[in-house]
This record gives C-alpha cells, sequence and structure tokens, in this order.
C-alpha cells in the first residue's frame, strides 16, 4: 500500500528519470488560459505541487512572479535549472513546502493553483490542512483553482481492487506506473462533480464553478498541440460530469 510519503517518493523517481517532463512536455492549453484570465500578468500566484516547472516556468515568461511549491528535490532543481537558464531566476521562488514560503511573499499572491490531481494526491486530512494554510498565508480572500481526475471516467480497477481506506466520500487508491525498471505507487482520489463540490463546502470554502478541464487524457493533450487545442475547444462544451479532468475554481471563507 502506498502511503503519501511513499508516493512522494515515486514522485521523486519520476521527476529524476525525466519521465514526467516525457509525459507532459507542457502545460494544459485550457488550464493555462484559465489563469490567465483570472489574474492580469505582473500578478503573483502560488503554484502548489508545481512538478518540473510546467506551469510556473510558461507563467514567469508571461510576467508573472511564481511561488512554486514542490516537494521533490530532483523536481524543484529542474524548475530553478530551467528559470536560471531562461533569465526568470527572480521570478520564480522554489519551496520545498507550502509552510516555508515567506509570509510576505505569500501574502501577495492573488491565486494558488492545484493543477492535475494535486490534490487528489493528497489524504483528505493532508487536503483540508493545505486549504486551511492556503487561507492562513492569504491577506484576503483566498482563490484557488485546480483539477482532480473524474471518477466517472478513470481508474475504475484501481477504485475496487487497490482501494485505499479514507475520510470523505470520494474513493482513495492506489495506481501503478514503471519507472527506472520498478513499478511505483502512486496514492490518489478521484472525483465525481458532486463529490467534489461536497468535500470543498465541507472544509468551508465556497464552489464558485466547476467544470472541464479536458476530455481526453493530460497526456494526449499536453504532446500534441493539434489535439491539445481540439480538446480544448470541446472541453468548453462538455459538461463536467462527462470530463477526463474536473476544473475547479474555490473561494475561502470571507
Amino acid at each position: 500500500m502506498a502511503s503519501s510519503d511513499d508516493t512522494y517518493s515515486s514522485y521523486e523517481t519520476y521527476f529524476r528519470t525525466r519521465k514526467y517532463a516525457q509525459r507532459y512536455p507542457r502545460p494544459n492549453r485550457l488550464a493555462f488560459a484559465r489563469v490567465l484570465r483570472m489574474v492580469a500578468p505582473g500578478a503573483v500566484l502560488t503554484d502548489i505541487g508545481a512538478g518540473d516547472g510546467r506551469y510556473a516556468i510558461p507563467l514567469a515568461e508571461k510576467g508573472y512572479t511564481v511561488i512554486a511549491v514542490e516537494r521533490s528535490d530532483a523536481a524543484r532543481a529542474q524548475i530553478a535549472d530551467t528559470a536560471l537558464r531562461l533569465g526568470l531566476k527572480g521570478k520564480v521562488h522554489c519551496f520545498k513546502e507550502l509552510e516555508d514560503v515567506d509570509a510576505e511573499l505569500a501574502a501577495e499572491s492573488e491565486l494558488s493553483l492545484l493543477f492535475f490531481g494535486v490534490l487528489g494526491h493528497m489524504t483528505f486530512k493532508e487536503r483540508e490542512a493545505a486549504l486551511k494554510t492556503i487561507q492562513a498565508m492569504s491577506s484576503g480572500q483566498a482563490n484557488v483553482i485546480g483539477s482532480v481526475p473524474n471518477t466517472f471516467r478513470r481508474y475504475r480497477s484501481e477504485r475496487v481492487n487497490a482501494k485505499i481506506e479514507d475520510f470523505g466520500s470520494a474513493p482513495r487508491f492506489i495506481y501503478t506506473h514503471e519507472l527506472d525498471g520498478a513499478t511505483h505507487g502512486f496514492a490518489y482520489t478521484a472525483y465525481s462533480p458532486k463529490q467534489l463540490r461536497e468535500e470543498f463546502t465541507l472544509h468551508g470554502w465556497e464552489c464558485v464553478e466547476i467544470k472541464t478541464e479536458s476530455v481526453l487524457s493530460e497526456r494526449k493533450v499536453t504532446r500534441n498541440p493539434v489535439i491539445g487545442v481540439t480538446d480544448a475547444l470541446v472541453s468548453r462544451l462538455t459538461p463536467s460530469r462527462f470530463s477526463h479532468a474536473i476544473f475547479f475554481h474555490i473561494r475561502s471563507p470571507a
């Protein structure tokens, strides 16, 4: 069984071998566009679970200051190396944990990102704690956008055969990847739109909107630009219950 610590260890291998970058070479086109629409260039953003920087680096290139929070040492090193190479060192600030972020810098953040299932890798209690920390670090009402896997479309076998007990109504389970000649387990939580809305409400956050982020898999839409454009167009018209990944925007209590 993969605990959260096991999952982070698996991601360390995922990033160290650069298999993650090969699988997801660029940001999701529609998700990226939604960030640009929500906050103007020059704003400070917090990218939680920033990975190798596939959102943080392009956003910094657009003029944003990005607080990149990532537990993987290998991934943070890749972000720092890319930022230095592209002359973005002053635009991207890396931290291992959300609690490590400088309080004054965190207070400037206008939007937090939890894209591509970062929230789903956390346990129920970890999700609750993360949202409380985001709210506490904000100078005003905190806004968070992100995405989670749709339980109706993904991991049907794992939800039955590799289930993990957790709080909340959304199913938690283990899925695996072959990395560096070994099988690595990743703990994950998938949601229906209803389950996602209910959990945010339970944590005391306002659910501003839930809609589709993608219809096809993240791998397909990020590796092929033509497929990415097509998926973005179709996703805008697709109800969230039919999505591959569910997009959300939530707001903390006033």
